[in-house]
C-alpha cells in the first residue's frame, strides 16, 4: 500500500531523516518511536507531503507520490492529526465537521457517526474550538481526520496533553476505524501504553534513521531495549 524508500528528508539546508525504508499494508497499524528529537515529526509531516523529500521515493499502490502536495494526498486517502490540537479556535465545533464532510473524500462518512464515537463533541457541537479544553481539541482534531474517510490515518501523539483517562476510548476508537474500514494507521507516541493496545508493528527511530523494528508485543518484554532507544 505505502512505502518509503531510502527517505531523505529535512528542513532547508537541515537534514533530519536519513535513509528511511518502511511499508505499511492495508489496514496495518504500525508505530514509530523514539526519544525527542529523533525526528518522528518530520517523518509523519514528509509523509503527508508538508516538508518535501530531499532523496527517495513515497509510493502509495504502486504510484510515486513523492512529489504530490499534501492537499492532494488528502485526496489520495491521507489524514493526519499533527500534535498540538491544531483547530480554528474561533469555529464551533460542528463547523469543524462541516468543513471536513464537504472535502472531496468525505463520501459516507457521517457526523452523526462522528458523534457516536466522540460523545463529548455530540454534546459541545455548537461550542468553538477555544472554548473546549485540550483534551476535547484532540478528539476534535481526530475527528476532523476521520470524517475525510482516511485509508491512511497518520497520528502524532494524539495522547500529549490530555487525561490518561482516555486512553482506553481512544484505542477502542481507533481500533473500531481500522476494523470496520480497514484504515491503515502510522503512530508516533511516548505513551506505551497506547502503542502497546493498538499497533503490531514498531519502528525505533535513532537520530533520524530507522535503526530496527520489532513486533510490538516483544517490546514490552524487552527492558534492554526499552532503556537503550527510549530511556524507559
Amino acid at each position: 500500500m505505502l512505502s518509503l524508500t531510502k527517505l531523505y528528508s529535512g528542513y532547508a539546508s537541515t537534514p533530519v531523516l536519513r535513509n528511511i525504508t518502511l511499508s505499511l499494508a492495508a489496514g496495518e497499524i504500525i508505530a514509530i518511536v523514539g526519544r525527542n528529537g529523533a525526528g518522528k515529526t518530520t517523518l509523519l509531516k514528509t509523509i503527508m507531503g508538508l516538508l518535501p523529500v530531499q532523496a527517495g521515493k513515497i509510493m502509495l499502490d504502486g504510484k510515486d507520490i513523492t512529489l504530490l502536495p499534501a492537499h492532494q494526498r488528502v485526496n489520495c486517502g491521507f489524514g493526519y492529526v499533527p500534535q498540538g490540537h491544531q483547530v480554528f479556535p474561533t469555529l464551533s465545533v460542528r463547523e469543524h465537521l462541516l468543513i471536513g464532510q464537504h472535502s472531496k473524500v468525505a463520501r459516507t462518512r457521517q457526523i452523526e457517526w462522528l458523534f457516536d464515537l466522540f460523545p463529548m463533541l455530540y454534546e459541545k457541537q455548537n461550542d468553538r474550538a477555544d472554548q473546549l479544553s485540550g483534551g476535547q481539541q484532540q478528539q476534535l482534531a481526530i475527528a476532523c481526520a476521520l470524517i475525510s474517510n482516511p485509508r491512511i490515518l497518520l497520528l502524532d501523539e494524539p495522547l500529549n496533553g490530555i487525561q490518561l483517562s482516555l486512553l482506553p476510548k481512544l484505542v477502542e476508537t481507533l481500533k473500531q476505524v481500522n476494523q470496520n474500514f480497514c484504515t491503515a494507521i502510522i503512530l508516533v507516541e511516548q505513551d506505551l501504553d497506547l502503542v502497546l493496545a493498538l499497533t503490531q508493528q514498531t519502528y525505533i527511530l535513532v537520530k533520524g534513521e530507522l535503526v530496527d523494528r520489532f513486533d510490538t508485543k516483544s517490546i514490552q518484554l524487552n527492558n534492554t531495549l526499552l532503556h537503550k532507544y527510549l530511556s524507559l
